[in-house]
């Protein structure tokens, strides 16, 4: 699934749902361009490992909070998203629907770590000239000398983070999204 979006349109796109959220810090700004650029090929090298890990957590899910949307969508041309597991649940989703279309999201996606890189460098450039929220110049530079040595890997959600949503999802492509919404039941 090509896409010709640009690092710039990304993060106009993405910045101001950041601005919104008190939680995000640089940490969750990475993992948002990680997955709006990588998709979920990482989480997925090992198809029962990734089937258990989605089965445990769903067992464990509680129900959603009123603001939880169903869907979130990472880029302004909606190629790629977070489709939250309560909401999802609570509407009678299946979750052998989803761990395959988890799976044929993570296979249809085009990963760019190019594209990664370019959009990580862009948001730096813009927090030296002014924060956006809780997002700044300073937690990006440490964040980014750590992510050079490790050549931008995958990464989880800040504490932060962790603690004012306990984020429960699974990054699919749109395409795969509309088929498993369109299944009985939901």
């Amino acid at each position: 699934m090509p896409s010709h979006l640009l690092a710039s349109e990304l993060l106009d796109f993405a910045i101001p749902i950041w601005e919104t959220e008190p939680a995000m810090n640089a940490q969750d700004a990475y993992k948002w361009l990680y997955q709006a650029t990588r998709g979920a090929e990482h989480a997925v090298s090992d198809k029962e490992k990734a089937f258990a890990r989605l089965e445990t957590e769903w067992n464990a899910l509680t129900q959603p909070s009123d603001d939880e949307p169903l869907w979130q969508p990472l880029r302004p041309d909606g190629l790629i998203g977070r489709l939250n597991l309560r909401p999802f649940k609570a509407t009678g989703g299946s979750v052998i629907d989803l761990q395959n279309a988890f799976l044929n999201s993570s296979l249809a996606f085009d990963s760019n770590g190019e594209f990664l890189y370019s959009a990580w460098i862009d948001l730096g450039d813009r927090l030296s000239a002014s924060p956006y929220g809780n997002l700044n110049i300073t937690d990006w530079r440490v964040l980014d000398a750590e992510l050079q040595t490790h050549a931008f890997p995958a990464m989880g959600h800040s504490q932060t983070y962790r603690l004012a949503h306990s984020p429960a999802y699974r990054i699919l492509v749109n395409v795969e999204m509309q088929m498993l919404l369109r299944q009985p039941g939901i």
